[in-house]
């Protein structure tokens, strides 16, 4: 008896990889039909997908700490001209107030 050849199943991407969130739950990635960039899971629950390969997880999150790391250098940034700028704001308003008070005197004065 001649044996019949199986069909190859075509992986698709999500059968290579598996989801962050499938991966930690221990379930199957599956998927979704609704959403081609999401897998049922994810889908039904709206969250997002993240698909990445096991192999390239530590890069990844060498990348992810770069990152992080270039946002809180950022952020302290952000912080230092937004302390800057309130100071400049408080001088401002001293000058516009003590130009108010020479008005108020010039006007004095002249009255």
């Amino acid at each position: 008896m001649a044996k019949i050849p199986k069909e190859k199943k075509l992986k698709t991407k999500t059968e290579k990889t598996i989801c962050s969130i499938c991966r930690f739950k221990r379930i199957k990635c599956i998927p979704s039909e609704e959403n081609e960039e999401k897998c049922e899971f994810c889908f039904k629950n709206n969250l997002d997908c993240l698909k990445y390969k096991p192999s390239l997880m530590e890069n990844e999150i060498k990348r992810l700490n770069t990152v992080v790391k270039n946002h809180e250098n950022r952020i302290q940034n952000l912080e230092e001209r937004v302390q800057s700028l309130e100071k400049d704001n408080t001088v401002v308003k001293n000058n516009l107030l003590q130009q108010k008070l020479l008005l108020n005197q010039l006007d004095f004065l002249l009255s």
